[in-house]
């Protein structure tokens, strides 16, 4: 039977690692429709997609703020998990099939995953090869089983047919809940097993031998050096590998007790704890930890940002790694279920709590922004001018196009109606500025990215 009591000195190791310190702001947005299960950003056009239990796919253009319907059929309405890839392809997971969209999710289609399982994770490597994780169809209308799965299906060929890629996991439950690529290249998994068989766990794919190697959780729980206990995992919440130290949020035994951890992987026989709650009742009044992400600011380098819940609202909210501690940022973050993280190019972070739909986000990372001129071609010409001017850019894929111009003063010169352009170069020419000398700026929106010039006139 397993004891459930609480630990002091969990407690208090949790007290010293949450420091709190002057961090980003988040703010609240106006929840999305639907029940969500994924997030993501469109590095190219700046939309934001969102994947659904029960109603498809959807998008925004202006940063959340409203959002459309794009893909949504009877037979394929429920979709699992959402990832994009930096040409700004589109990957949808639903059962027993993965979506593909090139166009920033106009179009869609479709390739079958063998087993009619539910497409959990998506993933990509820099040899331009697809991984998907998968899990059985639960008995939810919505969620799926925590039990088994088909384990990992790869393609090497932009997602038009699969073959499993489960050499190693032989005897598990297969069932993937989280796959995560390092910036390196690292492949791992993440296997939940709701079912207590002791088959679950963490797994890293070796590529030398060609195979999927556990990762044995050994744990000090009691501080001494011989006090290691193995943690056997039940479910696995997030998997991040930042600055060469792979992190696991996962819930799991040790000891005969339940826990909710997060653990780091160090040098030493036994993996370090970052976080760790025994479960008992009143335990969800301490932070533990659901979800992580990799950010990258436009400087360079990345921050790892987590997200902790808890019933009590001081200690929930969103947290970064820094100089080896956690700090929490502020905000009205307090969200008890998992967050979906999504960073836009700009280097503004978004997060969705899965289902219930609260949303938030912060301001921007830093102040470094993406040159957008060099990515769009944007030139202006003459420049100075007297009268016609023309601005001239080149758009990866479709997209909402708007210009405006405003004088020194704010002043709206010229609005220009949005419209829907295809891909490739464009001209906008007009006459706006009647022979007034003076500074204007010119804006160019492409989505919910901005792009501004200057324009003297003479």
């Amino acid at each position: 039977m397993i004891t459930r009591s609480f630990s002091v000195l969990a407690n208090l190791l949790l007290t010293a690692q949450l420091t709190a310190a002057q961090s980003t702001a988040w703010l609240s947005l106006s929840p999305p429709p639907g029940q969500s299960s994924s997030l993501v950003a469109h590095p190219i056009s700046g939309h934001m997609l969102m994947s659904t239990y029960a109603d498809g796919l959807f998008r925004s253009t202006d940063a959340g703020s409203s959002w459309q319907q794009v893909y949504f059929t009877s037979t394929n309405s429920s979709f699992y998990s959402l990832a994009v890839r930096s040409d700004g392809a589109l990957f949808a997971g639903g059962v027993g099939a993965v979506f593909r969209s090139t166009d920033g999710g106009n179009t869609w289609s479709r390739s079958t995953v063998s087993g009619g399982q539910v497409v959990s994770s998506i993933v990509f490597d820099g040899a331009g090869n697809l991984y998907v994780g998968t899990q059985a169809v639960g008995s939810s209308a919505l969620l799926p089983s925590n039990r088994t799965g088909a384990g990992v299906f790869r393609s090497a060929d932009d997602g038009q047919t699969w073959s499993a890629f489960n050499a190693g996991l032989a005897g598990t439950t297969g069932c993937v809940g989280r796959l995560h690529m390092s910036e390196s290249g690292q492949l791992f998994a993440g296997l939940h097993d709701e079912g207590q068989t002791d088959n679950g766990g963490i797994f890293a794919w070796e590529q030398a031998s060609g195979t999927w190697r556990l990762l044995p959780l050994h744990q000090n729980l009691g501080g001494a050096s011989g006090s290691l206990h193995t943690v056997k995992v039940r479910y696995v919440h997030a998997l991040a590998l930042h600055n060469a130290v792979l992190h696991v949020a996962l819930e799991g035994v040790a000891n005969q007790q339940v826990y909710r951890l997060m653990m780091k992987s160090t040098n030493t026989p036994y993996w370090e704890r970052e976080f760790m709650v025994a479960e008992q009742p009143m335990f969800s009044e301490q932070p533990y930890p659901y979800s992580l992400f990799v950010a990258k600011p436009a400087s360079g380098g990345s921050v790892l940002i987590g997200h902790m819940s808890s019933s009590m609202a001081a200690p929930a909210g969103v947290y970064r790694l820094r100089s080896g501690a956690w700090q929490k940022d502020t905000g009205p973050v307090e969200a008890g279920r998992p967050l979906q993280f999504a960073q836009s190019a700009s280097g503004q972070l978004f997060a969705l709590e899965h289902i219930t739909q609260k949303f938030f986000r912060t301001e921007l990372i830093n102040a470094v922004r993406p040159d957008y001129e060099a990515r769009y071609a944007v030139q202006l010409f003459p420049n100075p001018a007297r009268s016609e001017t023309t601005l001239s850019y080149t758009l990866p894929l479709a997209a909402e196009v708007r210009v405006q111009v405003t004088d020194a003063l704010g002043r709206m010169v010229l609005d220009g109606a949005p419209r829907r352009q295809p891909a490739g170069e464009h001209r906008y020419s007009w006459q706006a500025l009647n022979a007034h000398a003076g500074l204007y700026l010119v804006k160019l929106w492409i989505g919910a990215t901005c792009i501004t010039k200057r324009l003297v006139g003479n």
